[in-house]
């Protein structure tokens, strides 16, 4: 399965307030982008980010 867009009410500001990053093995990953064998790994500390990765398939609800 591939995700190709979240509607949500509201856009977090980074990956470390967004409800899909998870920890796995002590590595953030996004879990809205991991299909298959593809693991999302979130670069840096999550929660000091103020940006989103350029492939975020988040969408505010219009």
């Amino acid at each position: 399965m591939v995700v190709h867009k979240v509607i949500v009410d509201e856009i977090p500001i980074g990956c470390g307030r967004c409800s899909f990053m998870q920890y796995i093995n002590d590595t953030p990953m996004c879990c809205a982008l991991a299909k298959n064998d593809y693991r999302a790994e979130i670069v840096g500390n999550p929660y000091d980010m103020d940006y989103r990765r350029s492939d975020c398939p988040l969408m505010e609800e219009a």
